[in-house]
């Protein structure tokens, strides 16, 4: 394991805590601590723009809840989308990835654990941050819209 690799690992069990089974009441939002670089750019900049849009709720890298009927957050599944947050009730889903295939694996995983979020998967290129792709999921009309970047588009940075 690399001293990166290393670093990652540890932050990540620093960051994530405990993990809770499917029902379980889930634990407090850890407010968007996150950690690698151009992944952790990208996360920052949507928390960033989720908070100032009013989002509330907002988790990073914790497993990922659903609304319980009758109110309340529960855990939906051992699957930690990289960013989680609520706004007017809606649940919004957010997975980055430096793959496509694996950007599509977590599409699949996130809808499965649940249906009424809002899905949002960026692809960005590992070795410049440049997002090169996200699609994002609408419930209400079960569709997928796919977007490309050109290369020149990028994410803004701290």
């Amino acid at each position: 394991m690399t001293p990166f690799a290393a670093f990652a690992a540890a932050r990540r069990a620093a960051v994530a805590g405990p993990e809770y089974a499917v029902g379980d009441p889930a634990p407090p939002p850890n407010d968007g601590n996150t950690g690698s670089i151009f992944h952790w750019w990208t996360i920052q900049n949507l928390r960033d723009y989720f908070r100032r849009r009013g989002y509330a709720d907002i988790r990073t890298d914790q497993q990922q809840v659903r609304t319980a009927p009758g109110g309340g957050t529960v855990v939906a599944g051992v699957n930690r989308p990289d960013l989680q947050a609520v706004r007017n009730g809606r649940r919004v889903v957010v997975e980055v990835d430096t793959d496509r295939d694996a950007s599509l694996a977590h599409q699949r995983v996130v809808r499965r654990r649940d249906p009424s979020a809002r899905g949002i998967y960026v692809v960005i290129d590992p070795a410049t941050g440049r997002v090169t792709e996200y699609r994002t999921y609408n419930p209400a009309t079960g569709r997928t819209t796919v977007r490309r970047r050109t290369p020149a588009a990028g994410v803004r940075r701290p």
